[in-house]
C-alpha cells in the first residue's frame, strides 16, 4: 500500500525533488517512476550504505538468485513502470549531518553531502530557572531520551535511582531532563539535584558542563554542535533496538570529546569517576570545542538547498 500510494501521489501532485530517510525504500522507486532526483537523509550513521556495500562486495557474481534487497525492490519498480538499480539504495546524493571525525568513512558509490545538524526540540519555552544565577557547582544533564524511553534496557545494574546517586557524588548540580515516568522511580534524590523533567535540550545544554546520555544521535549531536562534552551509556538500550548508539560514542570517545561506558553492567563508582574526569579534565572540553567548531563550519541548510535545487535542474550536484 505504501509504495502505490506514494507512487499515485507523486504521479498527480509532480514533485520536482523526492528526500527520502534510509529505511523507506517506496520514495527511490516513486522518484524513479517519475525520473524526478531523489537524494536520502540520513538520520544516524550510514550503517545501511555499509552493510549494502560489504554485502555484494561479498556475493559472489554467478550467484543463482538475486539478492533479496534486489528481489524485493525490483518487483515494485517493475509495478511502478521502472526498473530497479543501485541508486535507489542510496540517491543521487546522501544528506549527511556528521562532521568528519564521527561520519564513517565513504563508501563506494555514494555521494555524500555533508550538511550542518541544526538541533530541534519543536516550539518551546526556555525554563524560567535556567535564566537564574548558577548553584557555583558544575553543572551536568541526564537525559535518557524521549524517543527511547520504552526501549530502555533494565538489566544494566543500575536503575534511575543509583544512575542519579553516581552522577550527584561528583558534587556537580545534576539536572534531570527524564520522562515523567522516570522522575516517578526516583527516590530521594541527593542534594544538588533538580528534577526538571522533558526539558529542550538546545536550551539547556549551552549551560551545561557535561551531559550523560544513552548515545541517541539526537541528544548527541545537540550536544556536539554546543561543545557539551559527553557521557555515553549505550548500554541502556535494550540489545533489540540498538543501531548505531555504540559506534557513535566510540567515535566521540575517539576524538576526546566524550567518554563511553563499555561495560555490559553499569557501576557508580565507575560512572562518577568517569564523570569526573570530564569535568576536571580540560582535554574533554577543548575536544568538545574542537568537535563543535568542526560541526558549525559545515554546509547550512541554505547553502544545501542551493545544492539540491541545482540538481533538480540539471540532474548533478553542484559543490
Amino acid at each position: 500500500p505504501l509504495v502505490d500510494g506514494l507512487v499515485g501521489f507523486c504521479r498527480r501532485w509532480r514533485p520536482d525533488l523526492v528526500v527520502w530517510e534510509p529505511l523507506t525504500f517506496a520514495a527511490p522507486v516513486a522518484a524513479e517512476s517519475l525520473g524526478v532526483p531523489h537524494v536520502r537523509f540520513l538520520w544516524g550513521l550510514d550503517l545501511i550504505g555499509r552493510a549494502r556495500h560489504h554485502h555484494l562486495a561479498r556475493r559472489p557474481p554467478d550467484a543463482p538468485r538475486p539478492d533479496p534487497l534486489t528481489d524485493w525492490m525490483g518487483h515494485m519498480a517493475r509495478r511502478s513502470g521502472t526498473v530497479f538499480t543501485e541508486r535507489m539504495t542510496r540517491g543521487h546524493l546522501t544528506l549527511d549531518p556528521f562532521p568528519d571525525p564521527l561520519a564513517l568513512d565513504p563508501v563506494p558509490g555514494v555521494d555524500r553531502l555533508p550538511v550542518r545538524y541544526i538541533p530541534y526540540n519543536g516550539r518551546a519555552v526556555s525554563p524560567g530557572w535556567l535564566a537564574g544565577a548558577r548553584s557555583g557547582r558544575a553543572r551536568v544533564c541526564l537525559t535518557l531520551g524521549a524517543t527511547a524511553v520504552d526501549r530502555l534496557h533494565t538489566g544494566t545494574g543500575l536503575d534511575v535511582n543509583g544512575l542519579v546517586r553516581a552522577l550527584a557524588a561528583t558534587g556537580a548540580e545534576v539536572v534531570l531532563a527524564l520522562t515523567p515516568d522516570q522522575l516517578d522511580a526516583l527516590r530521594d534524590p541527593p542534594e544538588g539535584v533538580v528534577a526538571a523533567g522533558p526539558t529542550p535540550l538546545h536550551t539547556l545544554l549551552p549551560t551545561c558542563d557535561a551531559v550523560v546520555h544513552h548515545g541517541g544521535v539526537g541528544t548527541l549531536c545537540t550536544a556536539m554542535v554546543h561543545g557539551v562534552p559527553q557521557l555515553v551509556l549505550p548500554q541502556v538500550i535494550a540489545p533489540m533496538y540498538i543501531y548505531d548508539e555504540p559506534v557513535l560514542a566510540e567515535r566521540l570517545d575517539r576524538q576526546g570529546a566524550g567518554l563511553t561506558v563499555r561495560s555490559a553492567v553499569l557501576e557508580g563508582g565507575e560512572l562518577t569517576g568517569m564523570l569526573a574526569r570530564l569535568l576536571e579534565g580540560r582535554e574533554h572540553r577543548e575536544a568538545a570545542r574542537d568537535l563543535a567548531a568542526q560541526a558549525l563550519a559545515m554546509p547550512g541548510p541554505g547553502r544545501t538547498a542551493h545544492t539540491l535545487h541545482h540538481l533538480t535542474h540539471t540532474g548533478a550536484a553542484a559543490v
